[in-house]
């Protein structure tokens, strides 16, 4: 997949991730492992593709 396309999907996926939490955190007063886990694979992706695209124009 190219950088552009897995940003965008991270991206997503945090959007999602962090509307969970919000939710959570406002119905249960504390936040989900799933919403976390969410936030974080978003993060770990967005920089795996940005460094994909980084490495591929130098």
């Amino acid at each position: 997949m190219r950088p552009k396309t897995l940003k965008i999907g991270s991206a997503v996926v945090g959007a999602i991730g962090l509307v969970l939490l919000l939710m959570m955190v406002t119905v249960e007063g504390e936040p989900g492992a799933i919403p976390l886990a969410l936030l974080l694979l978003a993060t770990a992706g967005y920089i795996a593709a940005w460094l994909r695209g980084r490495s591929s124009k130098g």
